[in-house]
């Protein structure tokens, strides 16, 4: 996109203004101060080199498709509009954003973000994984950094408002002998130690307030250390009142104090329920360096590990990540969950499960997988515009049960089979779009339970009556007529 002067905008609803002129590269950092940055024509974020022009050196900018500048004043941010390939920050916020043809014409990926503390490790996808998810046309995609921290520890920000409670137990879980070093952010201090088992660690801060916890592990150890909240115990949480106490109501005192996690070096997803019911988890980062093991049996993105962290509006995994062999409702009631960002590396024969994620709008289903697990999308309720890649057969029990936003789905020619409650409760259906020549075996007759009374199940013409005379397809014989030409 040529443009012949870089137009201002601080927010996407301003009225733009000329900002400087731009008209090569070499020109606009002629142009902006020394220091200031600016986006050019072709994407590229440009440091000036001049003694002119404007800019930020903190806000962030982008292109809108009219070709006006996007800038953020100091400390603020931009999202840029949601488009086929998005590239978003640990935040959920949109940094980047092209359509299919934009997308088609990039020659390398946008600039890492930066963030004090934060160390960029890159995209979790390469430019020639997103071209060729492109070319396939499945479904929108979710783009993700991977950061570490500068300090290499793993850092836990909590917010303390009861001075009843501020002595806490630290869960300290290893792998092996480590040598272990906390900073409590409270200039007390810090603890030291080499840890032989797993144990709990006690701390008073001196009052309420923001504090951050810093655990190291020396880069020496060939061992790490992990929370887990396998079995959803109620005394099981990385802070907590009493070790082995069954009190969830004051073991969740702790549990919410903590708002946000930086995972550093020598930390390992283990088991599972890693962070499980941190409901006032707001972000996450995970680093490259989180531990993968050729068995994920005891390894990896695991069971329960984000359930019920209903604050949690967006995640990415890293690339290279492995999942658990038994990774079931990973992300089950995260309320607030809008943005996750899988790579397209990620193993698909898992089910990552979605229910009750009530923000999700635009899912990734990987390319190959082959199954939608049972109740996948349970209460999705703001999911719209699922595109299901020609790899899956089966669509399990209550996948999409009680998806409210869905207006429309293509069911692809692979499915063979679809569970009882699938679309049950999808009153905002009014189509749905069946490419299979033979009906797929429906495992009960409340498949499409509660559908709209306009909605029209359209199938291919030469199996219109296959269909209406199909066990359980039957009870639906009104609704099908064949798909339009």
């Amino acid at each position: 996109m040529a443009i012949s002067k870089v137009v201002y905008k601080e927010n996407p609803s301003a009225t733009p203004v000329v900002w400087m002129d731009a008209t090569t590269a070499t020109a606009a950092a002629a142009d902006i101060t020394s220091s200031k940055t600016a986006m050019l024509a072709d994407g590229v974020v440009t440091t000036g080199t001049g003694t002119g022009g404007g800019g930020s050196s903190g806000g962030t900018v982008w292109q809108d498709s009219e070709g006006y500048i996007h800038l953020a004043p100091e400390g603020e941010n931009v999202t840029a509009p949601e488009k086929w390939v998005n590239f978003i920050d640990y935040n959920g916020d949109i940094l980047y954003s092209y359509t299919k043809a934009e997308i088609a014409n990039l020659t390398a990926l946008p600039a890492n973000p930066t963030h004090s503390g934060l160390v960029s490790q890159g995209w979790n996808w390469t430019l020639e994984e997103i071209q060729a998810e492109v070319l396939a046309g499945t479904t929108k995609i979710w783009v993700g950094q991977s950061y570490g921290t500068v300090s290499g520890a793993t850092e836990i920000d909590v917010e303390f408002t009861d001075p009843d409670y501020l002595s806490p137990y630290l869960q300290i879980n290893r792998i092996g002998t480590i040598n272990i070093s906390i900073d409590w952010g409270d200039n007390s201090t810090p603890y030291s130690d080499t840890l032989s088992s797993s144990g709990y660690i006690q701390h008073t801060f001196p009052s309420v307030g923001k504090y951050t916890i810093k655990i190291s592990i020396a880069e020496s150890d060939s061992s790490w250390m992990y929370w887990s909240n396998g079995q959803g115990n109620n005394h099981s949480s990385i802070l907590l009142i009493i070790p082995a106490m069954s009190d969830l109501s004051r073991n969740m005192t702790y549990a919410n104090s903590i708002k946000a996690i930086r995972i550093g070096n020598k930390f390992a997803f283990y088991s599972s329920g890693t962070f499980r019911t941190l409901n006032n988890l707001e972000y996450i980062t995970i680093p490259n360096t989180i531990l993968n093991v050729s068995d994920p049996t005891n390894y990896g993105i695991g069971r329960y590990d984000f359930t019920q962290c209903m604050s949690l509006k967006s995640i990415t995994l890293p690339r290279g990540v492995i999942a658990h062999a038994n990774s079931a409702n990973t992300f089950e009631n995260c309320y607030a969950l809008k943005n996750i960002s899988i790579p397209r590396s990620f193993n698909p024969t898992i089910s990552l499960l979605y229910s009750n994620c009530r923000m999700i709008t635009h899912p990734y289903i990987p390319f190959n997988a082959t199954k939608i697990e049972n109740s996948y999308f349970n209460a999705a309720v703001s999911l719209h515009d699922v595109v299901l890649p020609n790899s899956i057969t089966e669509i399990g029990i209550s996948a999409f049960n009680t998806c409210a936003s869905l207006i429309e789905i293509t069911i692809p020619a692979s499915v063979t089979s679809i569970g009882d409650y699938a679309f049950r409760y999808n009153y905002g259906i009014t189509a749905y779009h069946f490419l299979p020549t033979t009906p797929p075996t429906l495992g009960g007759s409340t498949v499409f339970g509660g559908i709209n009374a306009n909605c029209k199940i359209y199938v291919p013409a030469a199996s219109v009556n296959a269909y209406k005379t199909a066990t359980n397809w039957s009870t639906y014989a009104s609704y099908i007529e064949a798909e339009p030409t």
